[in-house]
């Protein structure tokens, strides 16, 4: 009995002590980066943001997490995915791209060093990055579990910035979830601008599978570091996946696993701007695989901005979500004087 009883106990708690001795860690304010002699911003410039789902939420993917039942697509179709949307980021000529879930050799991407290769493809533009992912092992499904994962945000500027920090939104999952959940975060790039005021180009990605209390606390810690670089007089722009609807958005389309709740205006800094193409969707539900029609889309891709800042226009780049769950979107802005 001892043999069978001493492994089936011995082995879970071996692997819960594993995974607490190498749970990452990141402090509330991270330095990522600091350069010196950097050029300045112009006043009118590009922002690409994208959510690239790390190469492997191609249009025939149905994830296990959304009511699916998959994990991972194939290696082919990964590095097929990441050659496309590769294609397509040097496609958009822009001056900023804020991408998500970019992953760093992790198995459910085949350890393909996805910044490594965006950055390659893309040599004249300085990559930072924010990992808001590392597991050693991820558990789960049981039958093909996700395992390593190393992944985050990737800001590439062709403008070198002065400093770049990683700013920790507040965690929200229970222990031992936690364990094997990411830690959420927002990157701040600063830049100076023309008349030598800083420009805060901001990277997020807020949680997805959640109640909406997550999310607002957030919001709430994310509009308390914006409004301080406001009063300063900075210039400030944050875009990313916000996994929220906008606050004028119609509709708040659901299913059981996913429901990306409209973003409160209450949440926002008073005279700020939203800024998104109303006219096309940027999220497809990953539920199943897509059809166009019938899958449930939204839009969960835009841009906050200061009142110091003014949005020229803003679109959507209409892909049908072939290599990512998600569709760029690319605006150009103006600095006020």
């Amino acid at each position: 009995m001892l043999y069978v009883i001493l492994p089936s106990v011995a082995l879970p708690v071996g692997f819960i002590l594993w995974s607490i001795a190498t749970e990452y860690r990141p402090k509330a304010v991270e330095l990522i980066e600091e350069n010196h002699n950097t050029q300045k911003v112009m006043n009118e410039f590009t922002i690409s943001i994208w959510n690239i789902g790390y190469a492997g939420m191609n249009a025939e993917m149905d994830y296990f997490l959304d009511g699916g039942a998959q994990n991972c697509t194939t290696k082919e179709q990964t590095q097929s995915n990441l050659q496309n949307i590769i294609t397509t980021l040097n496609s958009l000529s822009t001056d900023f791209f804020l991408l998500q879930e970019v992953d760093e050799r992790s198995k459910r991407s085949y350890h393909i060093d996805e910044f490594q290769q965006i950055a390659d493809y893309l040599p004249s533009y300085h990559l930072s990055k924010a990992y808001n992912f590392k597991v050693s092992y991820v558990p789960v499904p049981l039958t093909n579990p996700i395992g390593k994962v190393r992944a985050g945000l990737a800001t590439l500027s062709g403008v070198k910035p002065s400093k770049v920090e990683r700013y920790s939104y507040p965690n929200g999952k229970p222990w031992p979830v936690s364990l094997f959940h990411l830690k959420r975060c927002f990157m701040a790039s600063k830049f100076k601008s023309l008349n030598n005021s800083s420009l805060y180009v901001i990277n997020t990605h807020n949680s997805a599978f959640d109640n909406r209390e997550q999310r607002k606390k957030e919001m709430e810690y994310l509009r308390s570091v914006v409004e301080n670089f406001y009063r300063q007089g900075a210039y400030v722009i944050v875009g990313g996946d916000w996994n929220q609807v906008p606050p004028d958005y119609p509709t708040e389309p659901a299913t059981r696993q996913y429901t990306p709740n409209r973003m409160s205006q209450e949440l926002l800094p008073g005279g700020w701007q939203v800024a998104y193409d109303k006219s096309a969707e940027s999220v497809r539900f990953a539920n199943e695989p897509y059809m166009k029609g019938h899958t449930l889309t939204a839009t969960v891709d835009y841009f906050l901005v200061s009142p110091n800042v003014e949005v020229l226009e803003v679109g959507t780049r209409e892909l049908n979500f072939q290599n990512s769950d998600h569709n760029p979107i690319s605006a150009r802005f103006r600095l006020k004087e």
